[in-house]
Formats: structure tokens, C-alpha cells, sequence
């Protein structure tokens, strides 16, 4: 692997834990937590998730291109929910699989701390509903399950239903919620509208629910709010209740798909200028630091 001159710009404590991963192996890094500096060489270039706050580099008042203009212009750069202006010169590492894959799990756990936070009884005998079965729903469900929990997953495939089974959990059909809906709890995992108002007005009345999913989210909190519900959005959870293990997630998904860009386009001086994915498309249930 080759060793890089990094700076580090904007972010929350995720980046933080990334810069300081990056140094640990050995890597040069200057960690910016919310200005550019005044002078400096830098050979790469990490950037937050989400990549940018009302129009600026998020956590900074720092223009993208004024970002961009501190590195090569063949130099590697990433970033996390990149907008499509963007996709052809920052490698968007949120989309990578590895690291939707090694999220679920600090999410699933940050969605339990919750959970116990919320709820006026233990979670050892709460009847639950996890909606989806992407990542993170399989993640979480198995841990609520653990718990003691009486656990129902709800996903739209038949293949789904038979693993859920599988797992010793209940399962039921998103959307049509056939089992009912008298949950203590439900936790959507769906970046899409799973839970509308007509569907939120089926719940008992001290149900808390929790969406875990992107902007917009899959809970019409609207509804809730009418409907006296308690719903709370927490997208992004490892960054708030992981940072360290999320940090160092992302320093280990960019430099794996540093290493591999390397390896197989040594003959292009800027591989990651490529899209690494269609950024017009949806995640799956994964959701989601």
C-alpha cells in the first residue's frame, strides 16, 4: 500500500477516529475539523458523510471546490452521500458494500440503546417490529431476539420470510402488516414510505417508533405527531453512538478500495474519479451512519 499525504476535512467524530487510524498506519494526516489550513501538501483527501451541509463541506463553512483545489487534480478523494454534482471526482465510500456490511452493527446496537431509552419496560419480553430485511435488519433482529424480545420482521419477499423463519423470528408482509400492528415498539430499516397514516393510526397509542432509514425516512412523522405517537429518526447512528468503531470502518473501506483501484487500474492515473455506484439509487435498508 501505498503511503499518502491525507487531509482530513470537516465531519463529526467519525473522522476524527478515521484520521487518527490513518496516522496509525503510518500515513502523513492533517485533521481539519472545521477550516481549511493555511498552507499545505496533501496527496488525498477525505471528506464526511454526509459530504455536504447546506452547500458547504459538512461541519465547515468550506466550498467543495475550494476543497477540491487543495489536491492533484488526479488525486484520490472520498467522501459519504456524495451528490451526483460530485460522483465523477469523490468516491463515495457509503455506497460501498464492505462498508454497509460492517454498519449494520453499530447501527443495530445504537437502535437498542435507544430502544432501552425509550420504552417504559425491558426489552427481555417487548413485543417488537423490525420492517425490512436488508443489513441492518438482519443485524438488529437477532440481537432484539437475544434480548428475549418476541420479535416480528416484515419484508416483501417470500425468500425473506423463509430466513426470518429460519432465525426463530415471526414474519410478516411489509405494507400489509397481516399480524396486526399492537407492537411496544417498531423499528423501520426501509428508506422508503412503509408506515403512513393510515397504517401509524393501527398502533396502540404507546408505541415508539424508530426510523432508522435516510431522508426521508419510511415513518409518516407527521402522523405520528397528530396521532400523539412517539417516533423519533436516527439515521446515522454509528457516528453518534460508535464513532470510534464507525471511524475506523471508514478508514478500512477507503483504503481497501484504494488498494484495489490500484491493483486494477495501475494504468490510469486517477481511478477513483470512476463512480463507485449510481448515486441516483436507493439504499437497501442499510442504511444507513
Amino acid at each position: 500500500m501505498i503511503r499518502r499525504s491525507w487531509l482530513v476535512l470537516g465531519g463529526d467524530e467519525r473522522l476524527r477516529w478515521a484520521a487518527r487510524g490513518l496516522r496509525d498506519l503510518g500515513d502523513d494526516v492533517t485533521d481539519c475539523p472545521d477550516t481549511l489550513p493555511a498552507s499545505g501538501n496533501w496527496d488525498a483527501l477525505l471528506l464526511p458523510l454526509p459530504l455536504m451541509t447546506d452547500g458547504t463541506v459538512t461541519g465547515t463553512e468550506v466550498s467543495m471546490e475550494a476543497a477540491l483545489a487543495r489536491i492533484p487534480a488526479d488525486a484520490p478523494c472520498y467522501g459519504g452521500r456524495v451528490p451526483e454534482a460530485y460522483a465523477q471526482r469523490v468516491r463515495d465510500y457509503s455506497r460501498m458494500e464492505r462498508f454497509a456490511l460492517e454498519n449494520a452493527i453499530p447501527t443495530a446496537e445504537g437502535a437498542i440503546e435507544l430502544l432501552l431509552r425509550n420504552l417504559d419496560r425491558t426489552l427481555h419480553g417487548a413485543s417488537l417490529l423490525v420492517i425490512g430485511f436488508g443489513r441492518i435488519g438482519k443485524a438488529l433482529a437477532p440481537l432484539l431476539r437475544d434480548l428475549g424480545a418476541a420479535v416480528t420482521v416484515s419484508a416483501r419477499k417470500q425468500a425473506d420470510w423463509e430466513q426470518i423463519r429460519a432465525l426463530g423470528l415471526t414474519a410478516d408482509e411489509t405494507g400489509r402488516y397481516e399480524l396486526g400492528l399492537d407492537y411496544d415498539a417498531i423499528v423501520n430499516t426501509v428508506p422508503a414510505p412503509v408506515l403512513d397514516a393510515a397504517t401509524v393510526s393501527r398502533t396502540k397509542p404507546e408505541c415508539y417508533l424508530l426510523d432508522l432509514a435516510s431522508a426521508p425516512g419510511g415513518i409518516d412523522d407527521r402522523a405520528c405527531d397528530a396521532l400523539g405517537r412517539r417516533c423519533a429518526s436516527a439515521p446515522g447512528l454509528p457516528g453518534k453512538t460508535a464513532p470510534r468503531t464507525a471511524g475506523l470502518i471508514i478508514r478500512d473501506v477507503v483504503l481497501d478500495d484504494l488498494s484495489k483501484s490500484e491493483r486494477m487500474f495501475s494504468w490510469n492515473p486517477s481511478p477513483w474519479a470512476l463512480p463507485c455506484a449510481d448515486p441516483s439509487a436507493p439504499m437497501n435498508g442499510s442504511s444507513p451512519p
